[in-house]
């Protein structure tokens, strides 16, 4: 396996580390209360929790594959591109709302909130930019497994040609 995609498993690897303290600390902070909207709110934290979780961990099993050669079955190339999709709709929310917490951050610099509000900047920063990373290794991943597996088929066939 390259070192690029050694580098990538390991950003899938921090990108799950990060993303599961960003959503979990506030879940264990505070439950959730009685009302609905709240316990909506933390049903879609967990959601979400469960899609960076389950893609970062696919991502992994998918670089095995492009190591052994094997091909997609049609229900993982399905899976592929429901995590992928999830997992960019879940970055672009995070690119949506940063200026919204870079802002809440500069308005509360210089308190006591400081300190939280720059771990939690940093945090969204870092989890933006893995998942950016993330999201386009994602796609040449699948198209590198794709060329793997003809390649093989291609040495096969001339294989037995001959």
């Amino acid at each position: 396996m390259n070192a690029h995609w050694r580098i990538f498993n390991i950003l899938n690897l921090i990108c799950l580390t990060l993303y599961t303290s960003f959503v979990v600390w506030p879940i264990f902070e505070r439950p959730p209360l009685d009302l609905l909207h709240h316990k909506l709110f933390y049903l879609i934290n967990l959601l979400v929790l469960l899609i960076v979780v389950v893609n970062c961990i696919h991502n992994i099993i998918l670089t095995g594959i492009l190591a052994s050669e094997r091909y997609f079955t049609l229900i993982r190339k399905i899976f592929f591109w429901i995590l992928y999709t999830l997992f960019t709709a879940v970055i672009l929310v995070i690119v949506y709302f940063i200026p919204d917490v870079l802002l809440y951050y500069f308005r509360e610099k210089g308190t006591l909130l400081e300190s939280f509000n720059l771990r939690q900047v940093v945090q969204m920063l870092s989890i933006l930019a893995t998942g950016l990373y993330i999201i386009v290794m994602q796609i040449i991943l699948f198209f590198k497994i794709k060329r793997s597996y003809r390649r093989g088929l291609n040495n096969s066939v001339d294989e037995i040609g001959n």
